[in-house]
């Protein structure tokens, strides 16, 4: 290649795994066994995948993973784009919950209204 990268073929790889020794290596035999031999997550049951985002600590991907998929069904979206909602609506949450976090551990003062001041100052 131009850039001085090599390409080396799809399934030729060190991670690759060969046709004799693909059953050892499918990492799905442990949970279930599907019945076409691929690591089938489409057929997994829901409370399967709710056990695993939880394990994961992905409550958003938990709470509307049913909702994007209706969502997505209606306006003809692809699974990449579906994936890439999820992704962006648990970056989000994540982000808004690391903030939280952060403010609690800062042990800021409470923030007192106009009306909770003045009311204070009147028993004074």
């Amino acid at each position: 290649m131009s850039d001085g990268t090599a390409r080396i073929p799809v399934g030729s790889g060190p991670l690759s795994v060969s046709p004799q020794n693909q059953h050892h290596h499918n990492l799905c035999h442990n949970v279930h066994e599907p019945t076409d031999k691929r690591c089938a997550v489409t057929n997994a049951p829901k409370p399967l995948l709710a056990h695993h985002l939880k394990m994961l600590r992905l409550p958003t991907f938990l709470r509307e993973h049913d909702k994007q998929v209706r969502i997505c069904a209606v306006e003809g979206v692809d699974h990449v784009h579906y994936l890439a909602r999820l992704t962006e609506l648990e970056l989000i949450d994540h982000e808004r919950r690391m903030v939280e976090r952060r403010i609690k551990f800062a042990k800021f003062p409470a923030v007192k209204s106009s009306t909770a001041l003045t009311s204070r100052q009147s028993h004074l």
